[in-house]
């Protein structure tokens, strides 16, 4: 149990903490090697089951390992302090934390998405609650109890809590497998955790910040199943016309930049998956960059091709996709290269159709006019067994 001075006993042991730690790190050594091996594979779904049992395994031990130390679970966690007024500075922790966030995403520093929150996005509604359920819920109970109650209670019981609140910080971030600047921000969180725990003796203040924190950034993907909400073309007649929604005047409007490559990277930085992931803002900020700047065909033809990804990877609408890709094509022959970045996408749009004729049609096409383009032949003879084994 954390205190304020040197820990007396009874309080956790040092391989209390870093024995839970092993076994989860061994769980996710085994998983990934056998999602590489192809023994399975890892859904979004899959991924909330396995993160969740681990979350439970989790609290269950650290709860066990504190009673057979001698711990009252109450007096580890709420202290003698009012809950409410552990609450309130947990709020206000959460607060401080997401301005730095925020303006480390607004210095370029660190994106404010990874890879799992667009897989989460690419699941259902329900499946998104889970997930909020489980970082808001679960995932602060059980990390607090481990890395600020389990290791950062043991390491200070032994050494001091500079010492304590480093190595736990330090293992807090490694955990999370970001890029070095992510984790380093999740370092500092992990300081910041660690410090309330050492100044409030007890870990309900912590596991407020950590909850409030992860609730406001997975509050905002719950949210993006609204504001990414599109209907996608039922038909190739209808996917002629443009959405009502590319229609209208876009809610957020960048700021203009000099040249087309500028606001190209502005509109995916904030807008695209490392940013905000505001598909429609994303698809509309694109247009914009080929119609501020049509005489710059290399970026005019990359925007069109940003956009029909968008409408095949995120908005669902495939027909779209192949109308998009159709259009880069009569518009800008020149440029070759994205124009066979738009037959390949027009051929994996087609898959998801599951029309076999117009798969065979757009690879062919790939193979008889952009055969030059480096890269294209893989990627057709990705498309070819793909769809044999479907």
């Amino acid at each position: 149990m954390p205190h304020s001075d040197k820990p007396e006993s009874p309080c956790f042991k040092i391989r209390d903490g870093m024995g839970v730690l092993s076994c989860l790190v061994i769980g996710a050594v085994i998983i990934g090697l056998g999602s590489g091996a192809g023994l399975f594979s890892l859904t979004p779904v899959s991924l909330l089951l396995v993160g969740a049992i681990g979350q439970l395994v989790t609290i269950f031990v650290i709860v066990c390992l504190a009673r057979r130390r001698g711990l009252r679970i109450h007096e580890l966690i709420i202290g003698k302090n009012a809950w409410w007024r552990e609450a309130v500075l947990g709020v206000v922790g959460a607060i401080v934390l997401w301005a730095i966030a925020i303006g480390l995403w607004l210095a370029g520093l660190i994106p404010i998405s990874d890879r799992l929150s667009v897989l989460i996005l690419e699941t259902s509604l329900p499946v998104r609650l889970a997930f909020f359920a489980m970082a808001v819920v679960l995932a602060p109970i059980a990390e607090e109890l481990l890395y600020r109650g389990a290791l950062q209670g043991g390491i200070h019981a032994r050494f001091n809590i500079y010492c304590a609140c480093l190595v736990q910080a330090a293992l807090f971030a490694a955990m999370h497998q970001k890029s070095l600047a992510v984790m380093l921000t999740i370092f500092v969180g992990g300081l910041t955790y660690g410090m309330i725990v050492y100044w409030r003796n007890s870990l309900f203040a912590s596991m407020v910040t950590h909850a409030t924190f992860n609730a406001v950034g997975a509050g905002w993907l719950v949210l993006l199943f609204w504001l990414n909400a599109h209907n996608p073309a039922a038909n190739m007649t209808e996917a002629q016309s443009p959405p009502s929604w590319l229609l209208q005047a876009p809610a957020i409007v960048p700021r203009e930049r000099f040249t087309a490559a500028e606001q190209f990277e502005l509109v995916v930085q904030r807008f695209g998956s490392q940013g905000l992931q505001l598909w429609k803002a994303e698809i509309q900020g694109l247009d914009q960059v080929r119609r501020r700047f049509p005489d710059d065909h290399p970026y005019a033809a990359k925007s069109m091709v940003a956009i029909q990804e968008i409408y095949l990877l995120y908005l669902n609408d495939p027909r779209r996709a192949v109308t998009a890709g159709q259009e880069l094509i009569d518009r800008y022959p020149g440029e070759r290269e994205f124009c066979a970045r738009a037959v390949i996408m027009n051929a994996r749009a087609c898959q998801s159709l599951g029309d076999a004729q117009l798969v065979g049609e757009w690879i062919r096409h790939a193979e008889d006019s952009y055969a030059d383009i480096t890269g294209i032949q893989v990627k057709v003879d990705a498309l070819k067994q793909r769809w044999a084994s479907e």
